[in-house]
């Protein structure tokens, strides 16, 4: 055992005295993770505004815009009323509004008729995460609505009369598609960028730290140092224990200041804070599929 702690001291003296050890396990992850973590920091506050072209003012369509003003949208959508569509395209063209929603006239008249008017987003090439957004909420919409149609056609053709119709949309209105995947996050708390970035950066160049002591090993045998350490009572595996003895404690020490430096100067979070509320989340998948009552 002594044999094998001093070839990891040796090994370690002389990464010590190398510059490019420090930028390489200390400085380098630092510096990467801190850059990207800046060059992507704007992806945590993602909103954008919609505009809104009402040109129906019925029931159904009230019941769409409310959609769209809940409390878990307004953290992403600013939704701004649009007079016309031609507005709504000139806007989206300038870069005023990110997207177009458009609600035709007698969109809830025909809702419950044989040719329901079809809603119309207005999108941009440029500007397409805003875009699938509003195509999703749109599709989830229109899954509802198309639910509620087959239950309301359903029970006309079950032998309930026509004269109580408004009694049955105000029946549909209240149901609900049986099955739903929803998104579920894993955790506590939402995780900054730097906490992605930081530990990925110091097991990245942790790798070219093990690369180094790999070729370290090859360069010292070519020079006959591994034959010199033989020549006195050395067996192999202790030479081979003792630089991988170097590497594991100057990784860890590596590991252990960027955590550190990242947290102290950044904000990272390397998970400590989310142990003990992991426990009380699946963590097998991140969505879930549930039935309302």
């Amino acid at each position: 055992m002594r044999t094998v702690l001093a070839i990891a001291r040796k090994d370690l003296r002389q990464r010590i005295r190398d510059r490019s050890a420090i930028v390489v396990g200390l400085i380098a992850p630092v510096l990467i993770a801190g850059l990207m973590s800046l060059a992507f920091s704007g992806l945590n506050s993602f909103h954008f505004t919609l505009g809104l072209v009402e040109l129906d003012h019925g029931p159904i369509a009230a019941e769409l815009v409310k959609a769209l003003e809940v409390p878990q949208l307004r953290q992403v959508i600013t939704l701004r009323p649009v007079r016309s569509v031609a507005v709504a395209r000139s806007e989206e063209s300038h870069g005023e509004i990110a997207a177009a929603l458009v609600i035709p006239a007698e969109f809830s008249g025909a809702a419950t008729g044989e040719h329901p008017e079809a809603l119309t987003t207005i999108t941009s090439n440029q500007a397409t995460v805003p875009g699938e957004v509003t195509q999703s909420i749109v599709s989830s919409f229109a899954a509802q609505l198309n639910a509620d149609r087959l239950s309301f056609a359903t029970a006309l053709a079950a032998g309930a009369p026509r004269s109580k119709t408004s009694e049955l949309i105000g029946l549909v209105s209240g149901l609900r598609i049986p099955l739903r995947a929803l998104e579920r996050p894993v955790g506590a708390h939402e995780l900054k960028v730097i906490s992605y970035y930081s530990p990925g950066m110091a097991i990245f160049f942790l790798l070219f730290t093990i690369g180094y002591t790999a070729r370290s090993f090859f360069v010292e045998r070519s020079q006959g140092l591994i034959e010199r350490m033989r020549a006195a009572p050395v067996r192999p595996v202790e030479i081979l224990l003792g630089k991988a003895m170097s590497v594991f404690v100057y990784g860890v020490v590596s590991l252990v200041t960027i955590a550190v430096i990242t947290s102290a100067a950044f904000g990272a979070d390397w998970g400590a804070r989310c142990l003990p509320s992991l426990s009380a989340w699946p963590l097998s998948s991140r969505s879930s599929v549930s039935r309302p009552s």
